[in-house]
């Protein structure tokens, strides 16, 4: 008989503990989620020359180094030389990499393997001849990559069912005004804070999230899915540019959850002067005051976007 109120009661206290989510997101594993660099493009180790003479050749070497959480499984790269003044192996002035299909190019960091993930391209380039009355000439080769990557933001939130402290009970958390998420997500495109609001329906409460994003990035964000369109100077639709979409907000181990009793609108934000605002709000009727004290929560929400990362290296052609 002892035995089975022990397991009675276990189970009241865990019926309990439904809607507290205390157990979510280990902190060790949340904090690989953290910085505001993604892949950044690199050539500063390979000794590019300032100068060459006209009929030589030299290598264009370029570091793609994932400083992210986040896997790379879709990018492109394009660059492109001074046409008329250099010119690729195959005679070409443009060099394309399409690494679509070819499975993870840049491996993201885990909690176990914190190291950055790189790549290295090394491209043989041949200089012209330049014309007679030339003594040099100054060529660019600009380089863009673009590639598809991801966002997951953790915040503690507290689901304030007495926001206005009417009850006699002390809570176990207070409703906060603003939460700073300051240190990024791993990306360049981050949510910078999250502004939690209780809303109360008669006796339920219906919390509502403010959620800001910012490109803290030198690059250009893009919408998921435009990396070939970018990358290979096709004709753009509108919202290729500044775009990003939501994939996942939920708190309470998905006991409240996007598409389920979560809802967000834009789905797919433009962010106007690198920022801009999504708003989630809980289904009305979820929550019942009376029935629910407040407790802490792991908000945690989930995006995607594509970025572009473009440097620009100035060579001297002299004649000789």
């Amino acid at each position: 008989m002892k035995k089975c109120l022990c397991i009675l009661a276990c189970l009241l206290f865990i019926s309990s503990c439904t809607l507290t989510g205390t157990t979510e997101e280990p902190k060790l594993e949340r904090d690989i989620y953290k910085g505001t660099q993604g892949v950044i493009l690199d050539n500063s180790k390979y000794n590019l020359p300032q100068e060459v003479y006209e009929g030589e050749q030299f290598t264009y070497a370029l570091r793609l180094e994932n400083k992210g959480p986040y896997e790379v499984n879709t990018a492109r790269l394009l660059i492109s030389l001074d046409k008329g003044f250099m010119e690729f192996n195959d005679g070409s002035h443009l060099y394309e990499d399409n690494f679509a299909g070819t499975g993870t190019i840049l491996d993201g960091k885990t909690i176990y393997y914190t190291a950055d993930d790189f790549l290295v391209k090394e491209l043989l380039v041949h200089v012209k001849e330049l014309d007679a009355l030339s003594e040099y000439h100054d060529s660019t080769i600009q380089t863009l990559f673009c590639y598809d990557y991801n966002g997951i933001a953790f915040a503690d939130v507290c689901i304030d069912t007495d926001p206005h402290n009417l009850k006699p009970e002390d809570k176990s958390c207070t409703s906060q005004s603003s939460i700073s998420l300051s240190e990024g997500q791993g990306g360049p495109v981050v949510i910078s804070r999250i502004e939690p609001r209780m809303l109360i329906n008669n006796q339920f409460l219906t919390p509502q999230f403010k959620i800001y994003f910012q490109n803290h990035g030198q690059g250009t964000v893009i919408s998921p899915g435009k990396v070939a369109d970018v990358c290979n100077n096709n004709a753009l639709e509108k919202g290729t540019y500044n775009t990003l979409s939501l994939k996942n907000v939920e708190f309470s181990n998905g006991r409240f959850k996007l598409g389920q009793n979560i809802n967000c609108i834009p789905s797919e934000l433009v962010l106007r002067n690198e920022e801009d605002m999504i708003s989630c709000t809980v289904s009305s009727n979820e929550i019942n005051r009376d029935q629910v004290s407040p407790f802490m929560a792991v908000l945690k929400v989930e995006y995607e976007y594509g970025y572009t990362e473009s440097s620009s290296d100035q060579i001297r052609i002299k004649d000789v």
